[in-house]
């Protein structure tokens, strides 16, 4: 296998397909609101982004009050259907299974809410899969800023050129980038393929079996 002493996933779009928890969230948003003309399309654009500045990219104007308060709503709604409407893509066991079974630790550092991330994890009996998670809460400065990386280096007890970071944002590659982590793109969110491949990369593919056939080619 690679150099690699560790992995860090991201979760949304990477691990699980989590669309239809987060659109119910956001239409609850905007019903509750009564927030009109923003499509769905660009509602996942704001995916990855952390919630607050996903909420002004679609509504302009907007104070900090009231993201604070669109913010609160949100999570209303995705205590309830967030984890019941996220489901693991369908390479995403086997690929998770090639790095749990050689004693390779993982992590998770996401946009997304800890308390989701490890719902979510637990549903699926992943909980054991992954040493540390970052979510939301846990960093000063979302991505593209380069925390929340560093902070689970540093509880890895790892240089940075000792993980590899695989996402499927270009968020996820800039925040990367930033902290000179090697990243591995999967084109499962929103970010085309060309689009992924236009930042520093060891590898871009389709998806995570993809990536773990390369993994084990290398």
């Amino acid at each position: 296998m690679k150099k690699y002493k560790a992995l860090i996933f991201d979760f949304d779009y990477t691990l699980v397909n989590s669309d239809k928890g987060i659109m119910e969230s956001f239409h609850y948003v905007f019903e509750k609101n009564h927030i009109t003309g923003i499509p769905d399309d660009l509602v996942r654009m704001t995916v990855g982004f952390h919630l607050r500045d996903a909420f002004m990219m679609l509504i302009p104007g907007l104070t900090l009050e009231d993201t604070d308060r669109l913010r609160a709503d949100f999570k209303e709604a995705a205590v309830k259907v967030m984890t019941k409407g996220t489901r693991l893509f369908p390479d995403t066991l086997g690929c998770l299974n090639l790095f749990y079974e050689n004693g390779i630790p993982m992590g998770i550092f996401s946009s997304k809410e800890q308390v989701r991330i490890r719902e979510a994890l637990s549903f699926y009996g992943l909980e054991d899969y992954f040493e540390h998670i970052a979510g939301s809460s846990d960093v000063q400065k979302p991505k593209p800023d380069p925390e929340g990386l560093l902070l689970l280096g540093e509880k890895l007890g790892l240089e940075v050129d000792e993980i590899l970071y695989v996402g499927d944002s270009y968020l996820d590659a800039l925040a990367a980038a930033g902290c000179g982590m090697d990243f591995a793109g999967v084109a499962t969110g929103t970010t085309p393929t060309l689009k992924l491949k236009e930042y520093p990369h060891v590898f871009v593919g389709r998806n995570l079996k993809e990536f773990k056939e390369w993994y084990e080619a290398t």
